[in-house]
């Protein structure tokens, strides 16, 4: 049996690797390459399945968030950050 999640992959540029997270089983994998990540986080999701088979799953979904930033709020923050 198949079952689908989620999975937020992020490049963490500080360390140099990989995030991944599964929302809807609060996991979270790390690893040197997004394939590796990946494949860590697949594993991951396949042990909580055979762990816990009738594990209640959280639920989860993707938005999206537009924010208008005003201009003079923006100059600020570079010339904050010189």
């Amino acid at each position: 049996m198949k079952n689908q999640f989620i999975v937020l992959i992020e490049a963490d540029y500080a360390s140099n690797n990989y995030c991944a997270y599964v929302p809807a089983l609060r996991l979270s994998a790390v690893g040197d390459t997004e394939e590796e990540t990946l494949a860590l986080a697949t594993e991951l999701i396949t042990m909580e399945i055979i762990k816990n088979p009738s594990k209640s799953t959280f639920s989860s979904k993707v938005v999206s968030v537009e924010v208008d930033i005003e201009p003079a709020l923006v100059k600020k923050m570079i010339v904050f950050k010189q």
